[in-house]
């Protein structure tokens, strides 16, 4: 799912106590509005993904340029990385929440994150949210799985080199048993 948020990007900021003591909080109109604005991008369709899966976010805050730059630093930093306030945590929270019930069923779906903040003459917000397909632990424990099926692989190679071909301590030999185990020639005559 993709979302642009045609407007320069909010950061979220604090909750407020109000006049009888309980939380409140100040943006939940502008959250609404993004929402809303995120709902009418995917036709209103509230559940086009499955909100329960765990979800990839990659957010991209365009924001403007400081009135202090002239041209020729507008130049120098169109689309370089903003060092300036506020943080890119602040935005990502804002957008997270907004997203909250489009994208996913909560926050604590999110489980990957890649996000940037640049200068930009047109300044939006990009985001796109997308199933977390694996994470580096699956990917290790894919890799460990198959390194197992070739060790098994190489073990039964072995034992027949062994017992039909009569190899025995040849280095070159072995070398290329193992080359063909790898490239499956070997699946065949097996």
């Amino acid at each position: 799912m993709e979302f642009i948020f045609k407007h320069t990007p909010i950061a979220q900021k604090r909750a407020r106590i109000g006049r009888h003591g309980n939380f409140y909080n100040p943006q939940k109109p502008d959250i609404i509005k993004c929402r809303m604005d995120a709902l009418s991008q995917i036709g209103g369709e509230e559940h086009l993904i499955d909100l329960e899966s765990c979800m990839s976010i990659k957010m991209t805050a365009y924001t403007p340029y400081p009135k202090l730059f002239d041209s020729e630093a507008i130049k120098q930093n169109f689309h370089n990385p903003c060092p300036n306030r506020p943080d890119l945590d602040n935005y990502l929270k804002f957008y997270l929440d907004a997203l909250h019930g489009v994208a996913y069923a909560d926050d604590c779906m999110v489980t990957q994150i890649i996000a940037e903040k640049i200068f930009s003459p047109t300044p939006h917000v990009h985001i796109e949210a997308s199933p977390h397909i694996g994470s580096f632990i699956d990917q290790m424990n894919h890799f460990e799985h198959q390194n197992v099926i070739m060790h098994e692989r190489l073990q039964k190679i072995y034992e027949y080199a062994v017992k039909k071909i009569h190899v025995g301590n040849d280095k070159e030999a072995w070398k290329n048993i193992r080359q063909w185990a790898y490239e499956g020639v070997l699946d065949e005559i097996m």
